[in-house]
């Protein structure tokens, strides 16, 4: 009884405060596309050379929740990138998923600069084609599997039109949390090889702005 009475008095002490505080919150969604470049590291796997292409065109989408001016959301990407030369081929194909949160200010009315960061997780998949192989055509190539859990930093600056249409620009890191590991897996032996961070992008955005509730005066 004494419990239900100190919940109710505090319920009454600060209910009307935190009414107060919804009724003056601005919330609104983000939902954009994207596209970009994202940088890779050097990967010889015991080659001269190395195998990977170094930019590799990404392409995706995501949504972000606000909160005045804090930040949480979602996205989700996929790359696919190629490199050809005389002695090889390679074909690097990858999936990255970001929970992200961060906070957004208003240089102006119409332009916003925002930084997030949050947990990602990709997984890459290289293969590559030995073009000197000259025996059976299902032996000439090996696959290298990666997966890799990040912490990803971005900074984004936005403008706006008055339709809640927006175009931005992304520059950010993906921060490896352990090794960056690439695999090669055939039959019971398995190849590890240690390739340095996957880490820079770049983005062009393209969204939409849905406002949930506007900010009373």
């Amino acid at each position: 009884m004494q419990r239900t009475i100190f919940l109710f008095a505090l319920a009454l002490l600060f209910g009307p405060a935190a009414m107060a505080q919804m009724a003056n919150t601005a919330t609104d969604m983000q939902f954009y596309i994207m596209a970009g470049m994202k940088a890779f590291s050097p990967k010889t796997f015991n080659n001269t050379e190395s195998v990977a292409p170094s930019m590799v065109p990404t392409i995706g989408g995501g949504a972000i929740w606000q909160v005045n001016h804090w930040q949480l959301g979602a996205e989700f990407s996929y790359l696919d990138g190629k490199k050809d030369t005389e002695d090889f081929g390679s074909i690097l194909t990858g999936i990255n998923a970001n929970i992200l949160a961060g906070y957004r200010w208003d240089l102006s009315e119409r332009t916003k600069l925002s930084v997030q960061s949050g947990f990602g997780y990709s997984l890459h998949h290289l293969a590559v084609t030995d073009n000197n192989y000259s025996g059976g055509t299902k032996l000439n190539s090996t696959i290298y599997h990666n997966m890799v859990i990040s912490v990803p930093v971005a900074v984004t600056l936005q403008r706006m039109s008055n339709s809640g249409i927006f175009t931005g620009v992304r520059v950010g890191y993906h921060m490896n949390i352990g090794h960056n590991h690439w695999r090669y897996i055939e039959g019971p032996v398995t190849e590890e090889y240690t390739s340095n961070a996957d880490g820079p992008y770049f983005q062009i955005i393209v969204g939409g702005l849905l406002s949930l509730k506007d900010r009373r005066p």
